[in-house]
């Protein structure tokens, strides 16, 4: 399994990349499917970011979940997906959020990552 400095390598890098190196630094880390459920409640999570300043949509940190049978061109995909929810963090999954990932992807973003 891959390590949680390579999953902050590829943040710095797509960071760079895709999004002018604006993004803040944040913690980025593994964590099982077990904890996701755990931690966010939702037992099919892929990825997810907090939000833990109140009244604020300034996300803090980034999770991404992780176990031997995924591949790691997923995680490159949930990382993606979730550096466009920092991009735009009031977004949600709709029209803005979705056009923020159109946008990478023709730069390529989703290429990359398979």
């Amino acid at each position: 399994m891959q390590s949680n400095r390579t999953l902050k390598k590829l943040y710095r890098e797509y960071n760079r990349k895709y999004f002018a190196g604006k993004l803040p630094g944040l913690p980025i880390n593994f964590l099982t499917p077990g904890q996701m459920k755990k931690y966010f409640g939702v037992a099919r999570a892929t990825c997810a970011i907090t939000c833990f300043k109140k009244g604020t949509y300034t996300p803090d940190s980034i999770y991404i979940s992780m176990n031997q049978f995924k591949p790691w061109r997923y995680v490159r995909a949930d990382l993606l997906h979730e550096l466009c929810h920092v991009s735009k963090p009031r977004a949600s999954h709709g029209k803005v959020f979705q056009d923020e990932m159109l946008r990478i992807a023709k730069l390529g973003a989703f290429e990359d990552a398979w």
